[in-house]
């Protein structure tokens, strides 16, 4: 059900809340219900402001520590703080252009401080930042800053390009590494069998010349013999 008045009485929606005025100064908050007005009193409903959350996505272009452009994407969740809605009716014309505003001086401030590759690592920190400065700053028109996501970092397409041309030839290099240590270690295995074999082979060909000069020793003692006299 939406929000709903007229001249002598309103009703306002669940997860909203109404701004009375009388005689066109603030008087009171209505909270969700149905609600009458004197207007011989001099009361109207003069709005009425969701409290629900509301996101709002910003985009800022900087420049990191080492030069690099980059797009960042920050999402923010905030709403009205119930109780301090009058603030947040009257203060603010347009709270989404102060919430950017803010969001814009506080990444310009901080990731020109950092190389490209510590605010891939630290974005976290960047939007801790964000939030103590928006919850500060917004928390005395009325507003919460409920939380702060830093969606997306975008560099200039040609240091995307560089950056996807160096994780490649790392990676290629890294390869042709294990390659190289894996056809080493294929050579010392074939270097083994082959002295192993060799091994073996010299020890049974010693072994059966032993035996057969035994068998010929045993069965032709005459030529042994003769070749003792000569």
């Amino acid at each position: 059900m939406g929000n709903t008045f007229c001249f002598f009485c309103g009703c306002v929606a669940q997860s909203s809340v109404g701004v009375v005025e009388q005689w066109g100064r603030f008087h009171r908050l209505a909270q969700p219900g149905f609600h009458f007005f004197n207007p011989l009193a001099g009361e109207c409903l003069s709005g009425i402001l969701s409290t629900r959350i509301s996101s709002l996505d910003v985009r800022i272009e900087t420049k990191t520590k080492d030069n690099v452009f980059v797009q960042l994407l920050c999402s923010i969740q905030y709403r009205v703080i119930k109780e301090n809605a009058d603030d947040a009716f009257y203060e603010l014309q347009n709270p989404q252009e102060q919430i950017q505003a803010y969001v814009f001086d506080v990444t310009r401030a901080i990731v020109p401080r950092m190389n490209l590759d510590e605010l891939f690592e630290q974005k976290g920190e960047v939007a801790k930042a964000v939030l103590e400065e928006l919850e500060k700053v917004m928390g005395e028109y009325g507003y919460s800053i409920e939380h702060i996501l830093m969606v997306d970092i975008i560099p200039d397409p040609a240091v995307r390009k560089a950056m996807n041309e160096i994780n490649a030839a790392q990676r290629m290099q890294l390869a042709s590494e294990y390659k190289g240590e894996a056809e080493k270690v294929l050579l010392v295995k074939k270097a083994e069998a082959e002295a192993e074999a060799k091994y073996l082979g010299g020890g049974w060909c010693s072994q059966a010349a032993a035996s057969y000069n035994r068998w010929f020793e045993r069965e032709h003692p005459q030529f042994l013999s003769q070749g003792r006299r000569h």
